[in-house]
């Protein structure tokens, strides 16, 4: 059974917004000079959260594009946390993201003291 789905470009605007855009469009922003897709970068420990803008989404047309992703990068593992629909969205997934990492990396200290 297939699912409909369809791709989204946008582009970030200077209010941190998504702009839909052409595949030209897109293309011209994230291979031009002011294309950086990681916003924010958070270390913790061994631990690091990075929220990231891709400009591109994936998924059924009914559903609101989420260009916006938060990961947890460590040593051992990397793990995605999760994709949203505005930078406001985001940076609370991200809160959440550090306060996973800082549980772990206590109870990491915790299991080797």
């Amino acid at each position: 059974m297939g699912t409909d789905r369809t791709i989204f470009l946008a582009h970030l605007s200077v209010a941190w917004r998504p702009e839909a855009c052409s595949w030209r469009e897109w293309k011209d922003w994230v291979y031009g000079p002011q294309y950086n897709a990681c916003l924010a970068r958070e270390p913790l420990d061994d631990w690091q959260v990075e929220l990231a803008f891709t400009g591109i989404w994936s998924g059924p047309p009914w559903e609101t594009p989420k260009f916006f992703k938060v990961v947890i990068i460590h040593p051992e593992h990397s793990a995605f946390w999760g994709e949203y629909e505005t930078y406001e969205q985001a940076r609370r997934g991200m809160q959440q993201a550090l306060e996973e990492c800082w549980r772990r990396a206590q109870q990491a200290v915790a299991g080797n003291g």
